[in-house]
């Protein structure tokens, strides 16, 4: 590999970083400006399943969040096999539970918004969830 590929994919590298910190940034920033409207509307009500839905998708962002920027920051290299199965199966894993959440949450909303309709929920879900399936295989 020659001098100016490396500085290439280095330069690469850090554009890649700064995107990350980006999209975290406003992840955080939009985070913190719902926060009160979460604690008014959520912590205070009964848990109800789409509460609970919205609490797995919410923090299940965050960890997402928190979980690439970490990863970013760390160099392959210096990582063991062992350690890189387990990230992959970690990302993975929030991956194919955000999906699924945002699947519940799309099919709820229909099931809501159209006179309870069980079949249109059962469709909407069913659709939702092809997504995930795909990504488990």
């Amino acid at each position: 590999m020659s001098s100016t590929s490396i500085a290439e994919y280095e330069k690469t590298d850090l554009i890649e970083q700064y995107c990350y910190l980006a999209g975290a940034v406003l992840f955080c920033y939009d985070y913190c400006l719902t926060f009160d409207r979460e604690v008014e509307y959520f912590w205070k009500a009964k848990l109800s399943p789409i509460a609970l839905l919205f609490y797995v998708m919410r923090y299940t962002g965050l960890f997402t969040i928190i979980f690439v920027m970490l990863e970013s920051s760390i160099k392959w290299t210096a990582r063991s096999d062992l350690s890189c199965s387990i990230v992959v199966h970690l990302d993975l894993t929030l991956l194919i539970l955000t999906l699924c959440c945002a699947a519940m949450f799309s099919a709820a909303r229909v099931y809501a918004l159209f006179g309870h309709a069980k079949r249109l929920f059962v469709v909407t879900l069913c659709l939702g969830l092809i997504n995930p399936a795909i990504n488990i295989v």
